[in-house]
């Protein structure tokens, strides 16, 4: 997980990078951070840091199987999240929620 996160839960973000081409510019909400090694969809995903839901249209994943599926809720890097809000609050001030 990274040493300093751009989101907090509650934020709406921009989905600026993605395994999956079909879900850069897509909306979501931060809901929640992502529980180290907790599975994802077909992988653990120990490297993401959120979970967020998808504002609109779903996110693109795969399945247990490897087949594409389509889901509201996803595991997500920070890094690939651009999250829009005013102010920023610093650091020290950014509540940590685990899903």
């Amino acid at each position: 997980m990274s040493a300093y996160l751009r989101c907090r839960p509650g934020d709406l973000a921009l989905v600026v990078n993605a395994r999956n081409a079909e879900n850069i510019g897509l909306m979501v909400r931060v809901v929640c951070r992502w529980p180290v090694g907790k599975p994802g969809w077909n992988y653990q995903c120990d490297i993401c840091d959120w979970e967020v839901e998808a504002l609109g249209q779903p996110i693109l994943t795969r399945n247990l199987l490897g087949e594409p599926a389509l889901t509201k809720t996803a595991p997500v890097v920070d890094s690939y999240l651009q999250p829009i809000r005013g102010q920023e609050v610093p650091t020290a001030e950014r509540e940590v929620v685990t899903c």
